[in-house]
Protein backbone atom coordinates (compact mmCIF):
# COMPACT_ATOMS: atom_id res chain seq x y z
CA UNK A 1 0.00 0.00 0.00
CA UNK A 2 3.05 2.06 0.63
CA UNK A 3 3.91 1.98 -2.97
CA UNK A 4 0.88 3.97 -3.97
CA UNK A 5 1.51 6.86 -2.22
CA UNK A 6 5.15 6.57 -4.13
CA UNK A 7 5.63 8.89 -7.38
CA UNK A 8 7.33 5.41 -8.80
CA UNK A 9 6.04 3.69 -12.05
CA UNK A 10 7.53 0.30 -11.81
CA UNK A 11 6.83 -1.87 -8.29
CA UNK A 12 9.35 -4.86 -8.23
CA UNK A 13 9.94 -7.24 -5.58
CA UNK A 14 13.10 -8.86 -5.47
CA UNK A 15 14.07 -12.74 -5.88
CA UNK A 16 11.83 -14.94 -3.82
CA UNK A 17 9.60 -12.33 -2.90
CA UNK A 18 5.81 -12.57 -4.92
CA UNK A 19 2.28 -11.72 -3.26
CA UNK A 20 -1.30 -12.10 -4.95
CA UNK A 21 -2.90 -9.39 -2.57
CA UNK A 22 -0.20 -7.08 -3.19
CA UNK A 23 -0.94 -7.82 -7.01
CA UNK A 24 -4.36 -7.34 -6.97
CA UNK A 25 -4.37 -4.15 -4.68
CA UNK A 26 -2.14 -2.51 -7.40
CA UNK A 27 -3.88 -3.87 -10.57
CA UNK A 28 -6.90 -2.39 -8.40
CA UNK A 29 -5.09 1.05 -8.24
CA UNK A 30 -4.27 0.62 -11.77
CA UNK A 31 -0.98 0.01 -11.46
CA UNK A 32 0.35 -2.40 -13.92
CA UNK A 33 3.95 -2.47 -14.18
CA UNK A 34 4.58 -5.01 -11.36
CA UNK A 35 7.77 -7.37 -11.46
CA UNK A 36 7.82 -9.73 -8.94
CA UNK A 37 10.68 -12.66 -8.15
CA UNK A 38 13.17 -10.89 -10.10
CA UNK A 39 16.64 -10.08 -9.42
CA UNK A 40 17.80 -6.85 -11.37
CA UNK A 41 21.32 -8.37 -11.45
CA UNK A 42 20.10 -11.59 -13.04
CA UNK A 43 17.82 -9.72 -15.40
CA UNK A 44 20.79 -7.22 -16.81
CA UNK A 45 22.69 -9.88 -17.54
CA UNK A 46 20.48 -11.83 -19.05
CA UNK A 47 18.95 -8.76 -21.36
CA UNK A 48 22.32 -6.70 -21.94
CA UNK A 49 24.90 -9.56 -21.98
CA UNK A 50 22.74 -12.19 -23.44
CA UNK A 51 23.64 -14.77 -20.92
Amino acid sequence: RDFLEADAKIFWAQLGLENEEAEQILREAGREDIVMDRCIKREHTRLILGE
